[in-house]
C-alpha cells in the first residue's frame, strides 16, 4: 500500500531527528493530536519498513553493527576510563551476553520458588 503525501513527509521528518510528535506537527497532522498520530504512525507497516531500512543503510554506511558495539563496551571496560564509566559498560555487557537474567520458577501448589536454579525453602 502506497503512503500518502503526509505520511510520506512523516517518514522524511522522522528521519531526521527520531521525534514523532515533532514530525506528526511537521507532517501537518493537528498539534493537538500529534503524539498520538506519531505514535500511531510508526506502527503503520510501510512506515515502519522504511524506517527501519532508512536505519539498517546509515548501519551500514558507518559499519556499525553488534560486534561493533560490543568492541566499544569492551575497550570502555578494560581502558583506564572514569570507574563509573568502566562499571557500565560492563554492565551493558553482561546484559547483552544475558549474565543478570534471573530466571524464577514457581510450581506447585505448595509453592517451590527457585531462582537461578536456587531452591529459596534451602535459604531459610
Amino acid at each position: 500500500m502506497a503512503l500518502n503525501a503526509r505520511q510520506t513527509r512523516f517518514v522524511a521528518e522522522y528521519l531526521t531527528d527520531f521525534n514523532a510528535t515533532r514530525s506528526a506537527i511537521a507532517a501537518g497532522y493537528s498539534p493537538r493530536t500529534a503524539r498520538s498520530q506519531g505514535s500511531r504512525l510508526l506502527t503503520h507497516v510501510d512506515i515502519a519498513r522504511l524506517v527501519a531500512e532508512a536505519e539498517q543503510s546509515a548501519a551500514d554506511q558507518l559499519g556499525l553493527d553488534h560486534l561493533w558495539v560490543l568492541n566499544q563496551l569492551v575497550e570502555m571496560a578494560t581502558a583506564g576510563q572514569v570507574e563509573g564509566n568502566r562499571l557500565r559498560a560492563v554492565e551493558l555487557v553482561g546484559k547483552h551476553l544475558a549474565a543478570f537474567t534471573e530466571r524464577i520458577e514457581h510450581t506447585g501448589v505448595g509453592l517451590t520458588v527457585t531462582v537461578n536454579g536456587v531452591d529459596m525453602d534451602d535459604l531459610r
